[in-house]
């Protein structure tokens, strides 16, 4: 008799993990649309949308019917390791009901969930005779909010986000196999794991530093947890955050952007569907795409240059998709930031170039630490990849500028950069045929590797050390309503004026586009 012998591995169609992800994408943006404005503004555009989504769908599915490359094969183990992972992974971070510590971040989290939970949208506050419109990157926050606030249930919302978090890491995992085109245990896991705590050599960065110029930084005066994250003196201020710090404190500034990322990889030759997969990061993480927007010029610019028939690449670059995305959804995000973006606000959380002056070196050796000797190791490789030299030169741009308390713009900034490093070192570590250079390289890397995860996991240490595993320990603001008044002086600067259009009244947004006024 014959038996056949039981299935080992999975095969997961990649067109599903494909809808799966513009669908993770584009359901907050759609339930914004109605949530926010009225209905005739709504309606159309939410339609115009799904359309193009449907014509990037056809065209993915042609690409893949010639290519015949699109599914993912793990093994059932793996998969099952891999998903067991993430979920710890998840609630590692503080997601959900606070089962591990939530880092302080998540006071503003939480004021948010709330407010999105308990009021009606879009969400006011009165303070005297003062009023203002929570106007933030929300949309990562809308999926659990609209349930929650449905059923009235903020405990269902946190539930939600908890769910909603494992969703999205699951979705980039996916899509990384996919761009790795890998299948063999070792290589998913290792995958797995340098996904979730990747890291620039910090340590090495920081010891630099401290020998050429000890008498400025201040890396001995920082705590335990803050050494494991920044690099700053009294001039400047950078950190280039781990994967699962950023996952842990502003996981609305990884998720979906690095999910973004890696469709913008699979579609990097299609300049005709970079506004639709690109712009909805504005209302998730607006300041990681001002970082991505130089890498995918860089790219459009390239095509443009290398392409015999360079009329047929403009005009997909400024076709009709693009341009009519643009204007529909991109004006009206642009009147919902209108207000926040042009306030006046204290000249110390406005941007501003940075001076280093003498302390330039420190500048160089956090590039060279940071990412700078990870590229030049694979340089060889990838140096006639767009991609690849925009993303480099946009990690050495950003640490130029300074803006918001804790310089957000590169904390934020530089998370597609960072991860698009981590994607082209794995893609070389699994890919580039071996010679003793090249072997030497890469075991370069990963000694760069591990001295880099070193600080995550400190950060993890800690939270496993501590005392206040179970419960709930970022919630004190309970509502954004508690910091939004610019005329107390009591108040944080980087709270006053990084959530809230004031004066809206004169608001175009409020006047014209808003579903609801305040009662």
């Amino acid at each position: 008799m014959h038996t056949s012998k039981p299935r080992t591995k999975i095969l997961i169609n990649y067109n599903v993990v494909l809808i799966a992800g513009l669908s993770y994408i584009y359901l907050p943006i759609v339930i914004f649309l109605f949530g926010f404005t009225k209905l005739y503004i709504a309606l159309p555009v939410a339609v115009v949308l799904l359309l193009f989504l449907r014509t990037l769908l056809h065209d993915y599915s042609e690409d893949i019917n010639s290519n015949h490359n699109g599914h993912l094969e793990i093994p059932w183990r793996t998969l099952t390791i891999s998903i067991l992972a993430l979920l710890f992974f998840c609630l590692l971070c503080g997601y959900g009901s606070g089962y591990f510590p939530q880092a302080s971040d998540w006071n503003k989290h939480n004021a948010i969930l709330h407010d999105l939970t308990e009021q009606s949208w879009p969400v006011y506050y009165v303070k005297g005779d003062e009023h203002s419109m929570l106007t933030y990157y929300i949309a990562h926050y809308i999926v659990p909010c609209f349930f929650g606030n449905i059923f009235h249930s903020f405990a269902l919302t946190e539930w939600l986000l908890l769910l909603w978090n494992f969703i999205g890491l699951i979705l980039v995992f996916f899509s990384l196999i996919y761009l790795l085109k890998i299948s063999t245990t070792k290589r998913i896991l290792l995958t797995l794991f340098v996904m979730l705590f990747y890291s620039g050599a910090l340590l090495l960065a920081q010891g630099a530093a401290e020998i050429f110029y000890g008498e400025y930084m201040h890396t001995s005066e920082l705590t335990p947890l803050a050494r494991t994250m920044w690099f700053q003196s009294d001039v400047f201020k950078l950190q280039y955050k781990s994967a699962f710090t950023s996952l842990r404190w502003t996981f609305h500034q990884w998720l979906t952007p690095c999910l973004m990322t890696t469709l913008f990889l699979r579609f990097k030759n299609q300049p005709q569907h970079y506004v639709l997969l690109l712009l909805p990061m504005v209302l998730y993480a607006s300041l990681s795409f001002l970082g991505f927007l130089p890498i995918v010029m860089g790219q459009a610019l390239y095509l443009l240059c290398t392409h015999k028939k360079k009329q047929e690449i403009l005009k997909r670059i400024f076709g009709l998709e693009n341009i009519i995305v643009f204007l529909l959804l991109g004006g009206i995000l642009i009147l919902y930031f209108y207000g926040n973006i042009l306030s006046e606000k204290p000249a110390h959380i406005a941007p501003y170039l940075v001076k280093y002056g003498n302390l330039f070196g420190c500048y160089i050796i956090y590039c060279f630490f940071m990412f700078g000797i990870h590229a030049l190791l694979v340089y060889k490789r990838y140096r006639k990849d767009a991609i690849f030299i925009s993303t480099v030169a946009t990690l050495l741009s950003l640490p130029l500028f300074n803006m918001g308390r804790n310089n957000d713009f590169v904390l934020s900034g530089g998370t597609i950069g960072m991860f698009l490093i981590m994607f082209y070192i794995l893609d070389y570590l699994f890919h580039e045929t071996n010679t003793l250079l090249v072997r030497i390289k890469k075991y370069a890397l990963i000694v760069l590797m591990v001295i880099g995860i070193i600080c995550p996991i400190q950060e993890v240490i800690y939270i496993l050390q501590t005392n206040m595993l179970g419960t709930q320990v970022a919630d004190n603001l309970q509502t954004l309503n508690a910091v939004a008044d610019r005329h107390d002086d009591t108040i944080r600067d980087d709270y006053k004026y990084n959530y809230f259009s004031y004066d809206i009244e004169h608001n175009i947004f409020y006047k014209y586009i808003a579903r609801r006024k305040i009662q």
